[in-house]
């Protein structure tokens, strides 16, 4: 007899979305002289320990977010919150960047298309997720 796992696909999806979290929060974390050389429009690249303490702790955040996610990929039903975190924070992020896009004018600094795309990408991620998030909490354990 084999054991039917009903959230096998969100599973697989929440396990990927860690491990794409946890090389950006190491990548973050370990070489932001590196990433900063590919800001636009900075050049020659600002290098200071203010941008590199600033980055360094945005991946901490990110590696806290990769933790999460492994562990809501291990019991969806169980972590039913991490999950509809995501989801809000897909659908905020791709708020944010089309709010950069037209007020901020960030098209100044990158193609419009590369904010666009990324918002039109969050958001179908954030559909995916709600549509395969689970509906209901399982049984309470026995006390």
């Amino acid at each position: 007899m084999t054991t039917a796992r009903p959230y096998r696909t969100l599973s697989t999806m929440l396990f990927a979305l860690s491990a794409v979290a946890a090389l950006a929060a190491l990548v973050l974390i370990l070489a932001p002289g590196w990433l900063l050389t590919w800001a636009p429009g900075s050049t020659p690249p600002p290098n200071t320990a203010y941008e590199h303490t600033l980055l360094a702790s945005i991946g901490m955040f990110a590696l806290v977010l990769s933790y999460l996610l492994c562990v809501a990929a291990r019991d969806p039903v169980r972590n039913v919150a991490i999950v509809n975190a995501m989801i809000f924070f897909c659908v905020a992020a791709a708020a944010l960047n089309l709010y950069a896009l037209t007020i901020l004018g960030l098209g100044v600094f990158y193609p419009a298309g590369y904010p666009v795309t990324r918002a039109i990408v969050q958001l179908i991620l954030a559909g995916v997720l709600f549509r395969l998030r689970p509906k209901a909490a399982g049984p309470l354990p026995a006390p």
